[in-house]
């Protein structure tokens, strides 16, 4: 009979959430997980018997785990998979300790903070649509003029705006930027968005808004939604 052993990460996890529905959902994200593990064997020499070996799953839950989600592939949403993989690549962790075990995961909990970053991505998608189209002012061979290792802020405009402007077209990587949005329309709200990690957005005046970030190692794209407003409510 497999030694059963009950599981659970002692802090949240970080790992990196794409969704190749969402264009924009390239964030990264923390969940506290729990499962368990079905010990179907495990080395006599490391561990002298069903307790040490079932400590060892225990101890090690929390970094095993980092480590099973850091060697998930890119490009495919884990919070919205079934957790499979995760779980098959744990027991690989396992076996690098000389258990062999099947993995079930029971417990995957996005803690508050990130999922308030999740739900705001699939808003903006929704809103904006799945994509931002032709770089506003990006035309073909334009590119030639970039520097290795440089990447591009997009932005495109909306009906009604004065511009979209940034102190120039290529960052490094970690480079800081600014974009700043000018004309916001009296009459309209708006919501600013860049997939780039901890982007700000400050309000200069009534019809100015600068949008900072720290340049990502991918292009940037900066985009804004706009409601018109009625009175005393959006329309």
């Amino acid at each position: 009979m497999a030694l059963e052993v009950r599981f659970g990460t002692v802090r949240p996890v970080a790992f990196r959430e794409f969704d190749e529905s969402y264009k924009y959902t390239d964030l990264t994200v923390e969940a506290k997980i729990a499962g368990t593990v079905s010990v179907l064997d495990y080395d006599k020499e490391r561990y002298k018997d069903d307790g040490e070996a079932a400590a060892a799953v225990r101890s090690n839950a929390t970094d095993l785990m980092q480590k099973s989600l850091d060697a998930m592939p890119a490009g495919r949403s884990i919070v919205r998979s079934d957790k499979s993989a995760v779980a098959d690549q744990f027991a690989v962790e396992l076996s690098k300790m000389g258990i062999t075990a099947k993995v079930e995961i029971r417990l995957f909990s996005v803690i508050p903070e990130s999922e308030v970053k999740l739900r705001k991505m699939w808003e903006i998608e929704t809103i904006a649509g799945k994509t931002i189209g032709r770089p506003y002012g990006i035309i073909p061979g334009e590119d030639e003029d970039r520097e290795p290792g440089t990447f591009r802020v997009n932005y495109e405009p909306s009906d009604v705006h004065f511009g979209f402007s940034s102190d120039r077209k290529y960052y490094a990587p970690e480079d800081d930027v600014e974009v700043v949005y000018r004309g916001i329309p009296g009459d309209t709200s708006c919501f600013f968005f860049a997939n780039a990690e901890g982007y700000k957005v400050k309000y200069v005046d009534s019809y100015t808004a600068r949008i900072t970030f720290v340049m990502p190692d991918h292009d940037a794209d900066v985009l804004v939604t706009m409601k018109k407003q009625g009175f005393g409510h959006d329309e």
